[in-house]
């Protein structure tokens, strides 16, 4: 329900909805990410659909769809666990990874790629990290953290109101937080300001 300009509801249009209205899509969905005009759908046999705009890659349809109306599958990671999405960049961890893609204008994809909009899912390569030590991870609108089992968190993107916790207001691409060990992240996908318990 709500706004719907770029087709972001996936009901095959672009009408915006008063009451919440059924999408037409096989299986059952067990996981939704609300960015600044997309969404991302994570169904049960971990397939993430896209729909809403392309225009920076946040849905990672390529550079051929600028959007969809419909939920459209997302190829190339494997089976998916989790979705979060900002303002026009989404991640996805899947079973041995995490992807990014959309826009990086602020750092916000964790990755040293200023500037460069991504329109696939790219593998997130770090040195230092893997898979089997990320607990969880969450996107807000321009930037996004990172948890990782041991309690520490990675931060990166804008941080023009300290939304990163790092003591700055420059923007990262990646600053490692050592904090008394973190539990959970509180974000929200259009916030500028994030939670640490």
């Amino acid at each position: 329900t709500g706004s719907n300009s770029k087709g972001q509801l996936c009901l095959g249009d672009e009408s915006d909805r008063e009451i919440p209205t059924l999408i037409s899509i096989n299986g059952r969905i067990v996981g939704a990410a609300i960015g600044g005009e997309h969404t991302l759908l994570l169904h049960e046999d971990g397939i993430v659909f896209g729909c809403g705009s392309n225009e920076k890659g946040q849905i990672g349809l390529g550079t051929d769809l600028a959007g969809s109306k419909f939920p459209r599958p997302i190829y190339g990671m494997g089976l998916v666990e989790k979705i979060s999405s900002g303002l026009e960049h989404s991640l996805f961890l899947s079973s041995n990874e995490v992807y990014i893609t959309g826009s990086n204008a602020y750092g916000q994809m964790c990755a040293p790629t200023w500037s460069q909009t991504l329109f696939w899912p790219h593998w997130l390569r770090w040195t230092h990290f893997g898979r089997q030590h990320i607990e969880s991870f969450e996107a807000i609108q321009s930037s996004s953290f990172v948890l990782f089992i041991d309690g520490t968190v990675l931060a990166c993107g804008k941080n023009d109101e300290g939304q990163l916790g790092d003591g700055t207001l420059e923007d990262q691409f990646g600053t490692v937080m050592l904090f008394p060990p973190i539990r959970r992240l509180g974000v929200g996908a259009s916030a500028e300001t994030a939670f640490f318990v």
